[in-house]
């Protein structure tokens, strides 16, 4: 993922197979983040996250939405850290309480 560096006037996510998610800053730099593989609202997104711009490969983040007594289930899943090779786990063990955030 490249960074517009703090500068972050909007993250766009674009509702469909093949969008894209980017941010884009207060001069207009675009940043590429991910791209969208499956767009099935209400059920579930499942995006190609670009972790390591300098990567070859992307990770993948799948979340699904079930309703349940009084309210709705977030489930995430981060997978395919293994397409990164050597640094794979010191990369991984970098996003442990990231999503709690997100």
């Amino acid at each position: 993922m490249r960074s517009t560096k703090g500068h972050v006037r909007e993250v766009v996510w674009e509702e469909r197979e093949g969008g894209e998610v980017y941010e884009l800053s207060h001069t207009g730099e675009k940043a590429h983040w991910a791209t969208v593989l499956a767009w099935e609202p209400p059920a579930r997104a499942v995006i190609a996250w670009h972790v390591n711009p300098e990567a070859p490969a992307a990770t993948e983040v799948e979340v699904r939405f079930r309703q349940e007594d009084g309210g709705t289930r977030v489930e995430l899943e981060h997978r395919n850290w293994e397409r990164h090779g050597e640094g794979a786990s010191a990369m991984r063990s970098g996003y442990d309480g990231g999503w709690d955030t997100v």
